[in-house]
């Protein structure tokens, strides 16, 4: 299957990618600030790869954010789906 370089809705890079945007922040000061490499940071807001959870804790401190604010919308308390 191939990879799309369009995140899904709700997904950890759309949520951070408006987490960035939010902030007024540059790719390139976020890098340098979290010590994610710039390609890296581009490929994973792409939705080419996956955030981790160190990912999201660095940008989150980057940003003056929580961590929790850039979790995938399925993550969030509310979400329509159940784990049995």
């Amino acid at each position: 299957m191939a990879k799309t370089s369009t995140p899904p809705q709700g997904s950890a890079a759309e949520v951070v990618q408006m987490a960035i945007d939010a902030a007024g922040a540059s790719m390139n000061a976020l890098a340098d600030e979290t010590g994610i490499p710039y390609s890296t940071l581009r490929r994973k807001l792409r939705g080419l790869s996956d955030f981790t959870l160190s990912d999201l804790l660095l940008i989150a401190e980057a940003l003056g954010t929580t961590p929790d604010l850039l979790l995938p919308t399925e993550f969030h308390s509310g979400s329509t789906s159940a784990v049995a």
